[in-house]
């Protein structure tokens, strides 16, 4: 057998220090987590939002005078997504923050519109490319031995149900 490497995903952020984050900025994203729990989303979709939104406004906060996001530029996003993949970011991870930051944008434009703030809001993050979308690990292949090792595993565990679905995902592809 080959030798194994472990499959890791690299934790290239952190977003600390979420509360020296613009007063303003941590309304707007507390706000629309809110606006998302009333629209349905799932509770790791927003989990996963929230994330994202914190590690976008620390850098924000950190790089762009830690002013309000009606005040944001292309360049300022631009500046962002470069330093993200400057660090090494997966290109997916990236998308996966631009998705946050383009709904919450949406959110502002079509919900916030008559606030004189964000009156003339656009949604600026669709204007810059993304990065390439990437594989950023291999594809774990099983042989039949490990499949046949794992299917006899669930079943002297009594997991029949799970013994079910995996031989019918491994006969299936």
């Amino acid at each position: 057998m080959k030798n194994k490497k472990t499959r890791q995903t690299r934790r290239a952020l952190f977003s600390s220090d979420i509360e020296t984050i613009n007063p303003e900025n941590l309304k707007l994203i507390k706000e629309y987590l809110t606006f998302c729990k009333g629209v349905d989303r799932s509770d790791v979709t927003i989990l996963n939002y929230q994330s994202d939104l914190n590690i976008f406004f620390s850098w924000f906060r950190d790089n762009c005078g830690n002013k309000d996001f009606s005040e944001i530029k292309k360049r300022d996003y631009l500046n962002f997504q470069a330093h993200m993949l400057s660090e090494g970011t997966s290109p997916n991870r990236i998308r996966r923050i631009r998705s946050a930051l383009s709904s919450l944008s949406n959110y502002v434009e079509n919900y916030l519109d008559e606030e004189p703030k964000w009156k003339n809001f656009r949604n600026i993050i669709l204007k810059i490319e993304a990065p390439t979308k990437a594989a950023v690990r291999e594809k774990t292949i099983l042989s039949d031995e490990q499949c046949n090792q794992f299917l006899n595993h669930l079943i002297s565990k009594k997991k029949y149900q799970h013994a079910c679905a995996f031989a019918l995902a491994w006969a299936t592809g």
